[in-house]
């Protein structure tokens, strides 16, 4: 019974053009179109995430040489010196920065000693 069925399908579909170009032409012309495209868009994504700059909030203990240096030393990185937490917690949400950075006092102070500080990091994981 199966094979009988299968022999009309096959006769069905061999009858009608239109089903031949679907089943055999459009997947050899679309499947090579296809490949080519995605390696080369999802290229063009990470060159464009590899060159973005963030955009680094530091407050607190005058923007903290240490810190300062450290981001200056890599080109990713912009430093913006701020001076209310407040106003960084707005931008980070309108995105207007990437990342907040705020330094607690007496931080270099406590680096010097090998004392352990706690720096805080916002950002908007979306």
């Amino acid at each position: 019974m199966l094979k009988i069925l299968f022999r009309k399908e096959c006769r069905e579909t061999i009858k009608d053009k239109k089903s031949l170009i679907l089943i055999f032409f459009l997947p050899v012309i679309l499947t090579p179109a296809v490949i080519s495209f995605f390696p080369r868009y999802t290229m063009s994504l990470i060159n464009e995430k590899m060159e973005q700059k963030f955009k680094v909030a530091v407050i607190g203990e005058d923007n903290s040489e240490i810190i300062n240096n450290a981001m200056n030393s890599n080109e990713k990185f912009q430093i913006i010196p701020h001076e209310r937490i407040i106003d960084v917690k707005e931008l980070v949400q309108k995105k207007d920065i990437d990342v907040a950075i705020i330094i607690p006092d007496s931080f270099e102070e406590s680096i010097e000693k090998k004392i352990p500080s706690k720096v805080s990091i916002w950002y908007d994981p979306s």
